[in-house]
């Protein structure tokens, strides 16, 4: 390796190439500038146009112990990890011939970057020689001889596994890049293998991992790895920590866990990498795994009592000075606290994690043994009893005979049994009885336990039901007693039929009767096994009125006036009549005329003083009129009448009969009749039109009938060819216009 030593030389050129006119320098603080944000060697040739300027966010990062005498200087960080062993060789070619590149390689394969500037021997190559007149080609290439020789090195033989971080530095300052070569290289630096987890490491409490080359601090997340053990608790991580990633680097291959619950209990764990880690080349890494040894350093635990009954407390501690420790861990339960309070429900060993100022873990034990609380469970025979029947209690828990049984039977009158029981109970009083029982055995007393048994009061067999009901009507019967939904009830109607269902049940029962008489109704009622005394009420079963309408002849329309007669027995207190066309009457014998014609169906209710109802009902006929009606014209005296008749039938059915009148004494009963006027005058023509009911319709009309007139005239004789006279002498009457016919 050459010394720090710089020779200078100064040349003056009058023409600078074109393309260094326009040349400009990187803006400073590039993350690659600085160690950790190294850029990863994946590819055998890197072309920088630029120059980098100053010396990143770490301008410290090589110390005066190596051969760059300036330290860092508008210089950019490379990082690999060898994958073949061979030789490492590459060459820095300057953009500009003249600029004065210089260079260093570093072993971190056990190292990290934070190591570089105190440990020189991490320093594995290094040049820092002028280029006068080498055209400022630089590296470990080989090129030891001749008159640039100085500012080459040998290529550095190098291991598959090692990671080296290659650092490349512009002394010249100027604005101009270079072309990082490593294709002499024997050695294969730049990775297809995916990384894997190959180490773990544990000292105290931390426990590291590491991978077989730097991996991408983004990719590494805490469920990437699972952990197991001897103590056969579900670990995971619950944090990952690597000193290059806190720093703001990309990658590094040594992280540090957090694991949660911490581990209790020492042995050899294997921790898998579960999930995916990247490394610098983009190669996705699933596999490895590393076991660790655990050491655990032990610690005295006692309970406060050792031995406590079920549901009782005890209080947990250690013999660890309290000022010397920083966190506790009691398992089960998760809790924090140095003393703890605890309630296990079976007997249950406890585990401690004490971990101290220094970070080191303190574990410990101790088993609490949870003596079970005694067994009060009892049982009845029946849970709803009568009055003054008998329940039996039978003990049903695991109690030896040294037990002491507390038993609480409130106002029962006991009439067999001691001790564990059985127990022959009754009550004389209706209501909820609570039985309860705690036992103590082995210094532990049960939980009181209890049971309920209801004593209910006997059911009634009370009911309602009308005093009277009229003959085939419905009586409502309704039980009003005490009894439970689930109760039953016998009944007995006394020959009643039940209309609305079956009659179980407590009612409402529609009960009716087909003969009148006195009547018995009886129910005996049974509740949860007890049974009522009979219930007994008697009714009046009345007989119906009678009820008649006396026959009615149909009459016609308009005209009629009906007498509707009540044709029925003397008990009788009101009448409704129904006519059948929205009246109404109330008297015994009403009279009714009716506005429109057809069958009316009439009905009379009538009701006794038992309010007992009959009803009858009769139809009448309203039957319609027939309508007369005809047409005739004026007529001359001695003429034949020109009469047409028009007359109809109800509902289009022929006419029974018909009379004329025609003014002059004349009559006729024809359908079509024919008359003469053998005077002249104004005459009223009557038309009477029967239907075959007998109902008559009459229509009238005025006729004037004409006197014919007298034609009459004289002449005188007169001679051949000389005009004749003639002089009209006939009569008229008035006011009738007449033609003169001439012939």
């Amino acid at each position: 390796m050459l010394q720090p030593i710089r020779y200078f030389s100064t040349f003056l050129f009058l023409c600078w190439p074109f393309w260094q006119v326009f040349a400009q320098t990187l803006p400073p603080l590039q993350p690659e500038q600085d160690c950790i944000n190294a850029i990863p060697v994946c590819q055998n040739v890197y072309v920088q146009t630029n120059s980098y300027t100053g010396e990143g966010n770490d301008p410290n990062e090589i110390g005066d112990d190596s051969c760059l005498g300036t330290e860092e200087n508008n210089d950019v960080w490379y990082i690999f990890t060898v994958q073949v062993s061979g030789n490492l060789c590459f060459t820095i070619t300057p953009n500009d011939p003249l600029d004065d590149y210089d260079w260093a390689v570093y072993n971190l394969t056990t190292a990290n970057c934070n190591d570089i500037r105190n440990t020189p021997s991490l320093e594995v190559s290094c040049n820092f020689a002028p280029n006068v007149g080498c055209n400022g080609l630089t590296g470990p290439n080989n090129d030891t001889m001749g008159s640039c020789a100085r500012q080459n090195e040998p290529c550095v033989p190098v291991l598959a596994g090692q990671t080296y971080a290659v650092n490349v530095s512009n002394y010249s300052e100027t604005n101009f890049g270079y072309t990082l070569d490593f294709s002499a290289s024997s050695a294969v630096i730049f990775d297809n293998i995916p990384p894997e987890l190959v180490a773990a490491n544990s000292s105290c409490a931390d426990v590291s991992v590491v991978f077989s080359e730097n991996v991408l601090c983004s990719s590494v997340e805490p469920t990437d790895f699972t952990i197991s053990g001897p103590d056969s608790v579900l670990h995971s991580v619950s944090a990952v920590m690597s000193e290059n990633c806190a720093g703001g680097g990309n990658f590094d291959n040594l992280f540090a866990l957090t694991i949660s619950p911490p581990i209790l209990v020492p042995g050899l764990y294997t921790i898998d990498l579960s999930g995916e880690v990247e490394d610098n080349c983009g190669n996705i890494g699933t596999e490895g795994s590393a076991i660790i040894d655990i050491q655990v350093n032990t610690v005295n635990v006692t309970a406060n009592p050792d031995t406590i009954c079920e549901g009782s407390t005890t209080r947990l501690t250690t013999d660890v000075d309290p000022a010397s420790a920083v966190a506790y861990l009691w398992m089960p339960g998760g809790m924090t606290q140095p003393d703890p309070q605890v309630s296990p429900d079976t007997t249950t060993t406890y585990f401690v994690g004490v971990t101290d100022t220094a970070g080191c873990l303190f574990s410990g034990s101790v088993t609490v043994a949870v003596e079970p609380l005694p067994d009060a469970t009892f049982g009845v025979s029946d849970s709803i009893v009568c009055p003054e029947e008998s329940v039996l209690l039978t003990y049903q828990g695991d109690a030896g005979p040294d037990a002491v049984f507390a038993w609480n039977f409130g106002d029962a009158v006991v009439m067999s049994g001691a001790d564990a029981g059985p127990y022959e109970l009754r009550w004389a009083s209706p209501g909820t009885k609570t039985i309860s029982l705690k036992v103590k055995e082995r210094g532990c007393t049960s939980l009181e336990y209890q049971q309920q048994v209801e004593v209910i009061p006997p059911p009634t067999a009370e009911f309602s039901l009308p005093a009277g009901v009229c003959n085939f009507s419905q009586a409502q019967i309704q039980y009003t007693g005490n009894a439970s939904p689930t109760a039953t009830f016998d009944w007995d109607f006394d020959g009643g039929v039940v209309t609305n269902g079956t009659g179980d049940g407590p009612g409402p029962h529609a009960v009716e009767w087909n003969a009148p008489g006195p009547r018995e109704v009886s129910l005996i009622v049974t509740d949860n096994g007890c049974v009522s005394e009979v219930g007994l009420q008697r009714l009046q079963v009345f007989n119906l009125p009678q009820a008649s309408i006396a026959p009615v002849e149909g009459q016609c329309l308009p005209g009629n006036q009906f007498r509707f007669y009540y044709d029925g027995g003397s008990n009788v207190l009101t009448y409704q009549w129904d006519f059948g066309d929205s009246t109404a009457n109330d008297l015994s014998h009403p009279l009714h005329t009716y506005r429109s014609a057809g069958t009316k169906t009439v009905q009379l209710t009538v009701t006794d003083a038992n309010q007992c109802q009959n009803t009858a009902s009769t139809t009448v006929e309203v039957f319609a009129p027939p309508s007369a009606d005809f047409t005739l014209a004026n007529a001359c005296q001695q003429d034949s009448l020109q009469i047409t008749n028009l007359s109809t039938g109800p509902g289009g059915q022929p006419l029974a009969a018909f009379r004329w009148e025609f003014g002059d004494g004349g009559s006729t009963t024809a359908a079509a009749p024919v008359h003469q006027y053998t005077q002249p005058g104004s005459y009223q023509v009557i038309l009477i039109a029967e239907s075959s009911q007998g109902c008559k319709d009459t229509t009238r009309q005025m006729l004037t009938v004409y006197p014919r007139p007298a034609v009459r005239f004289t002449s005188q004789d007169v001679c051949e060819g000389l005009p004749a006279a003639f002089t009209n002498t006939s009569t008229i009457r008035s006011d009738i216009a007449s033609d003169v016919i001439q012939e």
